[in-house]
């Protein structure tokens, strides 16, 4: 089977053709557990150990005690790779001091000072990088843990967008189980951090790379923004139709204007959260996968869900797909909800309609009534009348 290129079967429209790994079967041979605690805690006491860094005084008065906090609190928790180039910092540091203080040259002892500067700076630079791990491994414990249903008693904070792929899920599942660190590598010269790579060839040889820890995608934040616009369009809508307010052309242009402008000044991750994951059926802010645009325009290109082909191609939407101002994806949400505000609008209308007929109804009825029994009345004061008069002649 030839190679298949995402970008060619985006711009031919979706081809139903299309073919591609399942992004769930992916997650499944690939992550024994989403997420445990093990990750939270070891980072924690990396992050925690690195953080003496921040601590330190300025380079003209840094002490050898940082330094061996930084070795001994902190090295014995990483893999070999970082505790061994921790070793050879801590030395370099320690020829730099020496060098700095006993020099016999200004030149040596400049010397001195830039293999400080030099050593520090690689300790400074992956401190920096494991303070941000520190606080996505924390958050994405929270996060893995609602997505899988379970309650998290001590978080209150969004779950995992509606537009993460299965490479955002992977990274984050990974690092917060503690799996990544163990494929983290550094550059003993500059305190990169990379990640060991590796892809089974087509001859069953393996390639290996390393992953710059600055590449990865890690996945956004659940933003619920656009369920509630929608929410405020449809409730606004079913008031106006039950006020007898009709959708008229003026009305149906003025809608779209205001729907057009919402979905242009939503952020991407609440365009991305509404057109992957949709919304309920109740219009709350809650979501339903099969009312999402992307699922709509999947069904509609003739794609079976839960199939290769459909996450195949799902995945292709999630990565090729324009969120921009006036994008596709911006303007299917704005036909979605358009269409939406006017059927609710129209229905409620309908509803008014059906009262006021049932209102002109009733009061015709009541008006014959008060007919007919003006009619008896007079009858009777008629006939009182003529038996009266027979009375008296009689």
């Amino acid at each position: 089977m030839g190679v298949i290129d995402p970008n060619a079967m985006y711009r031919a429209g979706y081809s139903s053709k299309a073919r591609g790994k399942s992004g769930k079967a992916h997650l499944a041979d690939t992550i024994d557990k989403v997420l445990g605690l093990v990750g939270r805690q070891v980072i924690n006491k990396w992050s925690a150990g690195m953080g003496e860094l921040s601590e330190l005084r300025k380079k003209s008065r840094r002490t050898k005690s940082d330094i061996n906090t930084l070795v001994n609190d902190v090295g014995a928790e990483m893999n070999a790779d970082f505790k061994n180039n921790l070793a050879v910092w801590n030395k370099e540091y320690d020829k730099g001091a020496k060098m700095a203080s006993y020099g016999l040259t200004a030149k040596r002892r400049a010397k001195g000072e830039a293999m400080m500067d030099y050593s520090y700076g690689k300790m400074q630079n992956m401190h920096t990088k494991f303070q941000d791990l520190s606080a996505k491994v924390a958050k994405y414990e929270k996060q893995g843990l609602l997505y899988q249903g379970e309650d998290v008693a001590d978080y209150d904070g969004p779950g995992w967008g509606a537009g993460m792929d299965d490479d955002e899920f992977l990274n984050a599942s990974q690092l917060a189980n503690g799996k990544l660190f163990k494929h983290m590598t550094v550059d003993p010269d500059t305190g990169d951090i990379s990640i060991m790579r590796e892809k089974q060839n087509d001859d069953g040889t393996i390639t290996l790379w390393n992953e710059p820890l600055e590449d990865l995608d890690w996945p956004e934040d659940a933003d619920n923004t656009l369920q509630g616009v929608q929410k405020g369009y449809i409730e606004s809508s079913v008031g106006n139709g039950d006020k007898g307010k009709p959708w008229d052309e003026m009305h149906d242009k003025y809608m779209l204007d205001e729907i057009t402008g919402s979905v242009n000044s939503a952020s991407q991750a609440a365009v991305k959260d509404y057109f992957f994951g949709g919304t309920a059926n109740d219009f709350s802010d809650g979501k339903m996968e099969s009312s999402s645009p992307a699922h709509i325009m999947l069904l509609e290109q003739g794609f079976e869900p839960n199939t290769e082909q459909w996450e195949g191609q799902l995945k292709i939407m999630k990565n090729e797909m324009d969120f921009s101002k006036d994008g596709m994806a911006r303007k299917k949400i704005t036909d979605l909800m358009h269409s939406a505000a006017k059927k609710y609008h129209e229905n409620a209308y309908g509803l008014y309609e059906e009262k006021q007929l049932q209102k002109r109804r009733e009061k015709g009825s009541n008006k014959g009534s008060i007919l007919i029994r003006m009619n008896l009345n007079l009858q009777e004061r008629i006939l009182l009348r003529v038996t009266n008069m027979k009375m008296v002649h009689g």
